[in-house]
Formats: C-alpha cells, sequence, structure tokens
C-alpha cells in the first residue's frame, strides 16, 4: 500500500485533544501510511488548490475521530467537493441528544468503518453501508490479560465539570504517586500541586503508550486513553459526569461510566492496586472489534488503497 497515491484529512496537525495523536498514529500504522501524497489538515477549510490536490490522489483517508460530525472539523462539510474515493476508518458521529445527521457520510461511495454503536446504528438505519470496527489503536496491540504492575496511577481528564474531576485526581494522590498525562492542555488547565502530583502535557501518541504502559491503574473520562488501555491491558477506571454519543463505544466494550466522587473512585483504584481483576469481557469485546477492524483493513480499504 506505500506505493498507492492517496491523500490523509490529517487530525493531527494543531488538535486541541491529542488523542487524535494517538488515533492518527495508529490509522498510519495500521495502513503502512509511512507517507502520503497530500496531506490536508481537517481542523482548516480546504482551499481550492489543496481540494484539487485529492482529487488528483486515488483516495482520501479519514483517519478516525469525529469526522462524520460537520461542525467538529472545518474541512468536513466540504467533503462533497471530493471527486476520488473517501475511505472512512474508525469514524464516528457525535450528539449529546442522540440526533444522528448523516449528511457529511452521505457522500460516501465506500462503506463507512464506524467507531461506535450509536454511529454504525444510525447510518444503517439511513441507509448507508457501514462495519462497526470501533477504533484502529486496538489493532497496535492485543493484551490476553490485564496486567498488574507497580507503577503510578495514571489520570487523564475527560469533558465534565473540572473542579470535580480535579477532586478525583487529588483522591488518587492520597493513595499513591499520581501523574496527569493532559490530552487537551490548551482547553483543560489542571492547576494541581503536591508532593504526589504532577502534571505532563502529552505531546505524542509514543509518550502516552509509555505513561498508560508503565501505569498501575489509569484513571481516566478520555476514549484513546481507554482504548490504549485495553490495548496494553492496563487496569482502568473511565469516570466523568458527561455522555455523548460517542460513550456508546465505552458501554459495548463493558466498561462502567463511573460518576466522579472521589471516595468512590479512590476505592476503586485501591481495588485494582490490591489485584483485583478487570473484567474479561471487556477484553473479549474487544477482540471482536479488533477482528471487525482487520476484516474492514483487508476487505474494504486495501483494495480502495491498491488502486493507485
Amino acid at each position: 500500500m506505500s506505493d498507492s497515491r492517496c491523500a490523509l484529512l490529517s487530525i493531527a496537525s494543531g488538535c486541541r485533544n491529542r488523542g487524535n495523536l494517538i488515533i492518527e498514529c495508529a490509522t498510519r500504522q495500521v495502513l503502512d501510511l509511512a507517507e502520503v501524497d497530500v496531506e490536508v489538515n481537517a481542523h482548516r477549510t480546504m482551499t481550492a488548490k489543496s481540494i484539487a490536490a485529492v482529487n488528483a490522489c486515488s483516495a482520501l483517508i479519514l483517519p478516525g475521530a469525529t469526522l462524520l460530525q460537520p461542525e467538529d472539523h472545518a474541512a468536513a462539510r466540504q467533503l462533497v467537493n471530493i471527486t476520488c474515493p473517501i475511505l472512512p476508518v474508525g469514524v464516528a458521529l457525535r450528539s449529546r441528544l442522540g440526533i444522528p445527521d448523516v449528511s457529511v457520510a452521505r457522500h460516501f461511495t465506500i462503506p463507512v468503518g464506524s467507531r461506535d454503536p450509536f454511529t454504525h446504528q444510525s447510518l444503517r438505519r439511513s441507509g448507508i453501508a457501514s462495519y462497526l470496527v470501533g477504533c484502529q489503536t486496538l489493532l497496535l496491540g492485543r493484551a490476553n490479560t490485564w496486567q498488574r504492575r507497580e507503577g503510578p496511577i495514571v489520570a487523564s481528564l475527560g469533558l465534565g465539570v473540572q473542579s470535580k474531576l480535579r477532586e478525583c485526581v487529588t483522591a488518587c494522590a492520597e493513595v499513591d504517586e499520581t501523574i496527569v498525562l493532559n490530552h487537551a492542555p490548551g482547553a483543560q488547565p489542571h492547576p494541581f500541586s503536591g508532593p504526589r502530583l504532577q502534571v505532563v502535557d502529552m505531546n505524542s501518541a509514543a509518550s502516552a503508550f509509555e505513561f498508560y504502559g508503565k501505569a498501575s491503574v489509569v484513571v481516566t473520562g478520555r476514549i484513546h486513553a481507554l482504548l490504549t488501555c485495553v490495548m496494553l491491558g492496563t487496569p482502568v477506571v473511565f469516570f466523568g459526569g458527561w455522555y455523548d454519543s460517542r460513550y456508546s463505544l465505552v458501554q459495548y466494550l463493558g466498561v462502567p461510566i463511573e460518576p466522579a466522587v472521589p471516595s468512590r473512585i479512590r476505592r476503586l483504584v485501591e481495588r485494582v492496586r490490591n489485584g483485583e481483576p478487570g473484567a474479561d469481557v471487556v477484553l473479549e469485546r474487544a477482540d471482536g472489534l479488533r477482528d471487525s477492524m482487520q476484516h474492514y483493513v483487508d476487505d474494504v480499504a486495501k483494495p480502495v488503497l491498491a488502486a493507485a
């Protein structure tokens, strides 16, 4: 596939949520995209020149995230101007009210690799071909069991009332050394201080894999922190006071969405560090999504990219 002439709608450059770095890293590895011929920034409106450059390619790859949601990325509404095949890998809709907007996806001629059940079901109800594939992050590894490690607690705060989430992190630091790996430094300042609290801004997928791979337990409200932990076998507690359609993937995996109650989060962290095993069903369902993504890559993506 490395010889294919293809374009990438990049979600990494200038992203606010640096979980996008994990998604795009995984996409490049899974599709063997060491280099692409044309790369355009999903966060900016495409120029006429960049649209023409994309249309001169054999395919435009959408590497995940909420690229199906028109208002989430400046370039998404312009996908109607793309005439080459669009390959949507692990993409999602986003709605707090459970109301899908499939106006972007209606333009696609290639089946969609849907990241979560809400997206998959919404597309199919609208007559749009879809595979439920999860995220390509899961293809970077396959943990058969949850690992017991002596490392620090790692926290990555998601959406919701930040003061409540920070109280939960402070409760974690009462248990042991806690590192806050910040997925959105520009949007979520974390004014923590204390002898067992450290804040580190996430700056690459590799650094995220390193932090989550050494943790004894991860406490997070970030979906790609969760998926990385599942891939690595790192015990994880998913928490927060937020819900939207993207979390249908969390529910599908069988991961409880815990409320931001400091005493409860502390107890859950202590249980994990005392050796309480995680739920096997999470790893089993991740395996199912992993297999589905691999089928999508083999049956849908590879033929498209080989047609250069």
